[in-house]
């Protein structure tokens, strides 16, 4: 085979055009017809570039590295690799450095605070891994069959970046079962002690919701306190608790939160944090799903100052954006109803399908259906450790909106 056969040979026009300007997958509807790649997991050169292959998954290319030409280095010899030696003798070196700079970058970015993600997959160039960090113990994502094809090699390389480190690998993903891997139950419990966000914190982070905390709200975390505050923010509600990312900040400050959730793994560990900070007289925990919580708060007329709606993503894939946004609404609807006048609504959305623009409509038509003014204080981003790239929108996923309800 050719493999400096020109992309357009290859390609279909969509996949030309997306490839061109920068995206790093390429489907299996954008191979032409008459061109077929081999059956196994490796590293494939196409064109200026290097992408791991994953013959199972519809995203069957997803590049390595930057979209520099010719990365690592023109000399390369264009064949496909396969084999671990070969793999690891020809972009060990080259690796290295990736996650070398990469490490010490997100370092920079949080202030070196202890508990941050390391690589985020496509966003920082290794699609298929997510690593996060917390202290000396890594939580490896392992998402593709390709990262697990070469995970021996790139193990190491991490180990020579961070040699104390306590690597914890994960395979829970339902992402594997399209890689044609297995998923295997993360059935190990871990719970550390961290300094994180100017806080003590007890992570699960091990078999849990995220690995570990919602990392990338670090920032969103402390702007909402810091608008509670403008706004003279006696007390709050937090739906969708968690471990409390939102909820100790205000605690701290001497906010009184209601700090809700459905899971008793998670609002136990809030309290245990809650404690650890010598905060718990200013926060009260309540096991109940959010939407009849909210109903139910409507309901009794009862009110607060702030409300923070962090759920979970409601659409993972595009046919769900409906069902999800008149899920958003519903909530928006019925946090806004229950807010004093003037109140702080802080509502997020991680459904990277939902776009800014849907998202401000369905604000649009709740507080038009509430009768309530709304004003955008603000809209928060994903934390610097999990910057999205510019070529790969899919990446940007998280938004924290700020609004002045009255």
């Amino acid at each position: 085979m050719n493999y400096n056969q020109p992309l357009k040979e290859i390609l279909t026009s969509d996949g030309f055009e997306q490839l061109k300007k920068g995206h790093p997958w390429i489907f299996k509807n954008h191979l032409k017809k008459d061109f077929s790649l081999p059956q196994k997991p490796m590293l494939y050169p196409l064109g200026e570039h290097w992408f791991l292959l994953s013959p199972q998954s519809n995203i069957i290319l997803r590049r390595l590295g930057p979209s520099t030409r010719l990365w690592p280095h023109e000399n390369l010899e264009r064949t496909p690799i396969a084999n671990l030696s070969d793999f690891e003798t020809h972009f060990s070196e080259p690796l290295f450095k990736l996650l070398k700079n990469t490490f010490e970058k997100k370092q920079r970015l949080i202030n070196y605070d202890s508990c941050f993600r390391w690589l985020f997959s496509e966003n920082d160039y290794f699609p298929g891994l997510i690593i996060d960090v917390f202290q000396d113990n890594l939580v490896a994502q392992i998402l593709s069959a390709p990262i697990e094809h070469f995970w021996p090699v790139i193990k190491k390389l991490i180990l020579k970046v961070k040699p104390n480190a306590i690597i914890h690998e994960q395979r829970s993903h339902p992402i594997r079962l399209k890689e044609g891997l297995p998923i295997i139950a993360d059935t190990q419990t871990l719970s550390k002690d961290f300094k994180w966000n100017g806080l003590q914190w007890n992570f699960s982070i091990l078999n849990n919701q995220k690995t570990g905390t919602y990392l990338d709200q670090k920032e969103n975390h402390l702007k909402a306190l810091s608008w509670a505050q403008k706004l003279n923010v006696k007390e709050a509600w937090d739906v969708f608790c968690f471990e409390g990312g939102f909820t100790l900040p205000l605690a701290k400050e001497n906010i009184n939160v209601l700090a809700v959730d459905s899971s008793n793994q998670a609002l136990e560990n809030l309290k245990k944090n809650a404690l650890s900070n010598k905060i718990e007289k200013n926060i009260s925990v309540l096991k109940q799903d959010a939407f009849f919580f909210l109903k139910e708060q409507f309901n009794a007329k009862k009110k607060t100052d702030l409300i923070i709606l962090d759920p979970p993503p409601f659409a993972k894939k595009a046919s769900e954006k409906f069902g999800a946004l008149k899920g958003y609404k519903e909530l928006n609807l019925r946090a806004m109803h229950s807010l004093n006048t003037p109140g702080l609504l802080v509502s997020c959305s991680c459904s990277h399908t939902i776009s800014r623009n849907d998202f401000l409509k369905m604000l649009g038509a709740a507080s038009h259906d509430a009768r309530k003014q709304v004003q955008i204080l603000d809209v928060g981003s994903a934390s610097p450790d999990h910057a999205p790239h510019t070529c790969f929108p899919e990446g940007d996923y998280l938004q924290s909106w700020f609004l002045l309800v009255s």
